[in-house]
This record gives C-alpha cells, sequence and structure tokens, in this order.
C-alpha cells in the first residue's frame, strides 16, 4: 500500500498509559541525519486518513475504538444536542456524530485538519458542523453549554489528565456527558510512543487509577470505562463521565 502524495464502575486495572504533551512542548530538534525517518508527511490530513483506513493495523486498531466508543455513545445522543468534539482530525467521528444531534463544534490543534475537515464537510453537504482551531486547556473563545464532549484520541496529546478533564467539565451542562479515550500499556502504547517520537513531543505515563482520581478532581462522575485494543495488553480505556445535574 503506497501512502497519498497529499453504579460505581470499575476500571480496567492498572495498566500504564501513555500521554504525550500539547504542540507547543515539543522536544529539541534532532540532529542525527538518522531522524530523516521521521516522514513530515505524517501530520498531514491525508497520511493519516490512509494509515488509519488502509493499513491493516491502522484499520483494525479504528474499528476495535469506534465499537467500543459508539457503544457508550449511541445511548446518550438525541436530535437537539448540541456536542463539542475535541481533536476531530479528518472527520472521522465528527459526520457520524452530525447525523445524531443538532450541532457539532470540532475544535483541533492542526490548521491543515481544521481546512482538510471544512473541505470534507462542504464535499459531502454536512452543514451542522463548525470546525475551528483550539487547543486544551487553552481558553476557549466559542461559547459554552455543551450538551456532551467527545475526545477520541486526543487527550494522549496532553499533558496534564487533570487539567483537561476539569476544562471539559466547564463546558458541559449540568447532567451532560463526557465520552473520551485514553491509551495504555502494551502495543497501543508503543504506536502512541512512535507517534511522539515522529512528531517530537514528550511523553507522559498515566495508569487507570489516576483515570479515576482526575474525574474526581475535575468534578465528573464515572459511569462507564471499557478497553478496545486488538486483544492483549493492547488497550485504549474509553470512559464515560457525567456531569452531576
Amino acid at each position: 500500500m503506497t501512502p497519498p502524495d497529499d453504579g460505581d464502575p470499575e476500571l480496567p486495572e492498572d495498566r500504564t498509559s501513555v500521554i504525550v504533551s500539547p504542540v507547543d512542548q515539543s522536544l529539541p530538534a534532532r540532529t542525527d541525519p538518522r531522524a530523516a525517518v521521521e516522514p513530515p508527511e505524517w501530520r498531514r490530513p491525508r497520511l493519516y486518513e490512509w494509515y488509519f483506513s488502509s493499513t491493516p493495523y491502522g484499520h483494525a486498531m479504528r474499528t476495535r475504538e469506534e465499537g467500543v466508543v459508539f457503544a457508550a455513545l449511541d445511548p446518550l445522543l438525541h436530535e437537539e444536542q448540541r456536542v463539542l468534539e475535541l481533536g476531530s482530525g479528518t472527520g472521522h467521528y465528527t459526520l457520524r456524530l452530525a447525523r445524531h444531534v443538532r450541532e457539532v463544534v470540532g475544535l483541533d490543534a492542526s490548521p491543515a485538519m481544521v481546512e482538510y475537515l471544512e473541505g470534507r464537510l462542504r464535499r459531502e453537504g454536512v452543514t451542522n458542523v463548525v470546525a475551528e482551531r483550539g487547543v486544551i486547556p487553552r481558553p476557549y473563545e466559542g461559547s459554552d453549554g455543551f450538551d456532551g464532549v467527545v475526545a477520541v484520541g486526543v487527550l494522549n496529546y496532553v499533558a496534564h489528565l487533570g487539567e483537561a478533564l476539569r476544562w471539559i467539565r466547564e463546558r458541559v451542562r449540568p447532567g451532560g456527558f463526557a465520552v473520551f479515550t485514553v491509551p495504555t500499556a502494551g502495543p497501543t502504547g508503543q504506536v502512541s510512543r512512535l507517534t511522539a517520537r515522529l512528531s517530537r513531543k514528550a511523553v507522559y505515563p498515566v495508569a487507570s487509577g489516576e483515570v479515576r482520581r482526575a474525574l474526581t478532581g475535575a468534578g465528573l462522575e464515572l459511569r462507564h470505562a471499557a478497553g478496545a485494543g486488538l486483544g492483549g495488553r493492547d488497550r485504549t480505556l474509553v470512559v464515560h463521565a457525567a456531569v452531576p445535574a
């Protein structure tokens, strides 16, 4: 395959997660000429979409994760809701969310991803999605009062999980929800470490016990947590939390 040119639920047992820092916390530039193996195209939307739709591992990982994420989301979504998606990327989750709610606001740190998503929305005739650039936990200039927040594959780019969850809590109405993922140790963690190296970003470990503490500290109630991944220790933790009414 050639890439394109252009109750009191229990968390799964503690496993070290891999959390990657925000875009503005890059590691020093490499001077070793062997660093040329880091393709700048990795950050490009078309290559990202190619990896998760056309490579066997990427496609299998996305399919498994998607099933667990929407098992959590489907009972929560209805047509009058306004949902904030963090890390909207190429719009894989965005477009499916848009079919079930009144409005989706998609934030992404990458201008290229925002531009790609805007083009995709035009091509597919989707009119209830707003694509904007934004980085958590920096201040967000848009309106708050969302019915829910979805963050798939984005909190692994945030250094402090608790700070990110507090940011989310402040933007969700009482009675609303947050569904997010964090990667855990094992092969999924190795992929995250590779992505971090390619992007030159620091990596921060977080165990499932810290996820529970971060939820409590942010004022969120854990409703459900499930593992996604390709088996064994290859896991992504999918968490459904609620904002107390």
